[in-house]
């Protein structure tokens, strides 16, 4: 930090409190931090928590992003004793800041640093409307902060306090916190009418505020629902229409939208067994993907079709290219899943050994996440397995567990 301004030595003193940093130092300092040379005088005439409290309220809710100055004061007030209401807005402005730029390394040390510094209510008991925004925030960050980590029931958890603690349901965050709700509950729970429900409310609200990119992104959510119902030609003549839309929107995000509706597309036209058109609308969506996130999810969909089709070496280079994604990543759900698949490949190809290991070892991990939908899907399909050769205690004991798996909320 101080190379070519002064010696560690002379800021060793400094922190110290054995020298007063010269004009000349703090005005290097700041400029190198990329903050103004107020902002480290506690002598200035606006104090520190003052200079905090303009920042948040500029951030906040609906407002302005976060500006570089801003961030780095909000990080140095970490390292001071700033009373907890203030602490409690800081991490949150924080750490969504980090999750919102993608920056998901940085958002997890601001968590872990943090975390058990606070103190995370969960009841509904608050001194002021003022206190109960504070933790309807906190617990919404939260809530975006372990769904992003693919933590779907530790985010369900805090996206319920918080809907619990919202005090206007007719703002742009509840809006989000329906939707976020609706996503959450679609990852675990098998009555996806429920999440159904969250999304339509959803859309409602963001139609009568007139939110026209989040209005697409909720309509392409209620394409991808009506297709986990079953209703395949309500949710392909859903996303369609939404493909039409778009078309003539002027968006920020146009490129993003498209490819989560080409890709959604893909995926229904795959369930009806239209794996030709299912190929054509995940190349398109391909085409045009900025993250390689996204991009685990259309190689999943082409990789389901292969394997079907039996073509085993693009089978073994797209399980291959989907494991290194989703381990640098760190998308915990969506590697189990790809460890089902990679175990279905060893019963196919007639190597039941370690068909039965690695089923057995995902499982383990889906418990240790609390994956309750993959718990099912593995210990079903290992039971069926065991009925068929007859052993029937193993199997009964699969079967149980499913069902004791069955409901997860």
């Amino acid at each position: 930090m101080v190379e070519g301004i002064c010696s560690v030595a002379y800021l060793s003193r400094i922190e110290n409190g054995k020298t007063k940093p010269s004009k000349q130092f703090l005005d290097k300092i700041s400029k190198r931090l990329d903050v103004t040379i107020d902002i480290m005088d506690h002598n200035s005439s606006t104090s520190l928590q003052d200079k905090i409290v303009n920042v948040l309220n500029t951030v906040e809710g609906e407002s302005k992003s976060l500006s570089n100055e801003g961030e780095a004061l909000l990080r140095m007030s970490l390292l001071e004793f700033i009373q907890p209401s203030l602490l409690i807005r800081v991490f949150s402005v924080l750490l969504n800041h980090s999750m919102t730029k993608g920056e998901m390394n940085d958002a997890d040390t601001i968590y872990r640093s943090n975390i058990n510094l606070i103190d995370v209510k969960d009841n509904t008991e608050f001194k002021d409307l003022n206190e109960q925004q504070i933790y309807f925030r906190l617990h919404n960050i939260l809530g975006k902060y372990f769904y992003s980590k693919q933590n779907f029931s530790q985010a369900h958890y805090h996206y319920s306090i918080s809907e619990n603690l919202n005090v206007d349901n007719t703002t742009i965050e509840s809006a989000k916190l329906y939707y976020n709700i609706s996503l959450v509950k679609q990852r675990i729970m098998e009555d996806k009418s429920i999440a159904l429900y969250y999304c339509k409310k959803s859309y409602d609200l963001f139609l009568k505020l007139g939110d026209t990119e989040n209005i697409v992104n909720v309509l392409v959510t209620l394409g991808v629902q009506y297709h986990l119902l079953s209703q395949y030609d309500k949710s392909l003549r859903t996303l369609q229409e939404t493909e039409r839309y778009l078309a003539d929107l002027n968006v920020k995000n146009k490129n993003r939208l498209f490819t989560m509706i080409t890709y959604n597309i893909g995926k229904v036209f795959q369930k009806l067994e239209k794996y030709d058109e299912a190929i054509v609308y995940y190349n398109k969506s391909l085409a045009n993907l900025e993250s390689d996130v996204s991009k685990v999810y259309v190689l999943k969909g082409l990789l389901e079709i292969k394997l079907l089709k039996k073509e085993w070496t693009e089978v073994k280079d797209l399980l291959d290219t989907c494991l290194h994604l989703v381990d640098q990543h760190q998308m915990s759900y969506l590697d189990i899943e790809l460890h089902v698949i990679k175990a279905i490949v060893f019963k196919q190809r007639g190597d039941f050994l370690n068909y039965e290991k690695l089923l057995k070892r995902t499982i383990e991990r889906a418990e240790k996440d609390s994956h309750s939908i993959l718990i099912k899907k593995m210990a079903e399909e290992l039971a069926h397995y065991y009925f068929e050769l007859k052993f029937y205690k193993k199997s009964s004991e699969y079967y149980l567990m499913a069902l004791n798996h069955s409901s997860s909320v």
